[in-house]
This record gives C-alpha cells, structure tokens and sequence, in this order.
C-alpha cells in the first residue's frame, strides 16, 4: 500500500511540475513577444529621426538637435501626448517622451496608444513640458529586462558612465543639455520627484540633499544655484526584496537653445 501512495504521490507531483513549466512556459513567451513588439514600435519610431535634416540656417545649434526638434513637430502631430524626445547618446537611451493627466496610463501603454509592459518615457502629469519652466523635470520609464527604456540607468553605478551622461531633452522649438548630478537608490516615497519649492533655500536645500545622497562623490564641474534647473530619470529597481524600490538620476541644466529655428544666419 505504500510502494503504491508513493507512486501515485510521484506521478501527481510530475504533472504538477509539468503544469507549472507549461504555465512559466507560455508566460515566458507571451513576455518575450510583448519585448518584440515594443521594441518594433520604438525601433520604427526612432527610424524617422534619419529623415530629418537638420537645418542649415540655424547657428550655433549643434545638428542632431535641430533635427531632432524638428522630429517631435512631426511626432506632436502624429502622437498628441508627446511633449519632447530625451536622448542619452553614452547609454543608448533615445526615445520621445509623453504627458498626460495622470501617471498611470503610460505604465502600461505605448506612445501609440497599445498596451504593453514597457510602457513609455514620461513626464509627471503635474510638471510643466517647458523645461525652461519647470525647476524639475522628471521623467519616469521602466527598467525592462531586456536592456530598453530606463534599464541602462543601472550602468550609471559604474563611475566613468555616470561622469560621461550627459542628458539632450529637445522640444518643438528648443533643445536642453544637461549634465550629471547625483544617483542613487531610494524608495518610491524619497522626495526625489519634488516640482514646486516656496523659496530660492528650498530648492537649494533640495540640490544639496540629493547630491548628498549620491552614490558618487565626484561629478563633473556643473554648479547649480537657485536659477538651476534639472532633469530627473526614475525607473524600478525590480528588486525582490523591494517592490517600490527606485533608481533616481538627476542632471543639471548647462546648456539651453531657444526658438531654434527662427534664429537664422542673419
């Protein structure tokens, strides 16, 4: 009686395990076919920047962010939520960014509209889309497992990435260069996403505080005063052990371009 509860108990425990690979299975696939499909839409997306060309007649602007300019025009008119394009060139970040009345939606939908795991690039529904504007511009991503979106901000950890990532943010009519400031992890309640500050001190109380926290002590030379204005990345740790946990970059503005293409070669 027992050599045959023993059997019995060994074949339902194969067909549990065979249950559970097929499930994990199919969920692998249906994962890995949602990847696919992202990475389609925004590799297709990103093709239309080849087409622009940059306009000759602007000074003193640097090509890539005429033409980028130029491509959210034609993306506004295409994809009405996209407010701007932010480009990393040292990581490899380089997609347009959206905004709409809630920091929800694009969790779980693409630019276009379709849903999906990898979502889109961000703003936070409360913050103003002119960078010029805004004293934090935080956008928010997810970090894919499979390299796209904000997962490359890990690579930041790695002090010669962080030194070099300068962060281009380009509008309809404008472009902004940053420069890096301060990285580290936090937990999701960390004040990392503050837009509004009730004085000159408070913002600069805030610069200090997460410079303070960075896991790097060195940056580059890049001075913020109470006239700074910064960019702020947040993207998940997808860490086990917490579920709110967050990797937060901020740069600091250095370089700004305005009206860029009503400012001709006289």
């Amino acid at each position: 009686m027992i050599g045959k509860a023993f059997r019995i108990f060994r074949i339902a425990l194969l067909a549990v395990c065979i249950a559970v690979f097929l499930v994990s299975a199919v969920m692998l696939v249906r994962i890995l076919v949602e990847y696919s499909k992202a990475e389609n839409v925004y590799d297709e997306i990103n093709k239309g920047i080849e087409n622009i060309d940059s306009d000759s007649e602007v000074k003193d602007v640097p090509e890539n962010l005429v033409a980028l300019s130029k491509y959210v025009s034609e993306l506004k008119a295409q994809y009405p939520d996209v407010v701007g394009y932010v480009n990393v060139p040292s990581l490899g970040i380089s997609y347009p960014v959206v905004q709409t009345d809630n920091n929800d939606y694009y969790l779980d939908h693409m630019i276009n509209g379709e849903e999906s795991t990898s979502g889109a690039i961000f703003l936070d529904y409360r913050i103003n889309s002119n960078p010029a504007v805004s004293k934090n511009t935080v956008l928010y991503g997810h970090n894919m497992n499979n390299g796209s979106m904000f997962h490359k901000v890990v690579d930041l950890f790695t002090l010669e990435k962080f030194l070099e990532a300068e962060v281009e943010y380009v509008t309809e009519n404008s472009a902004y260069v940053y420069t890096p400031l301060a990285l580290y992890r936090c937990e999701a309640y960390y004040p990392f996403y503050m837009y509004e500050f009730d004085s000159d001190g408070g913002f600069l109380d805030f610069c200090d505080m997460i410079t303070e926290k960075s896991f790097h002590t060195e940056r580059p030379e890049a001075e913020y005063g109470a006239d700074a204005r910064l960019i702020t990345f947040s993207t998940c740790t997808n860490s086990i052990s917490s579920k709110t946990g967050r990797y937060i970059y901020h740069a600091v503005l250095t370089e700004s371009y305005e009206n860029i293409h009503t400012e001709a070669v006289e």
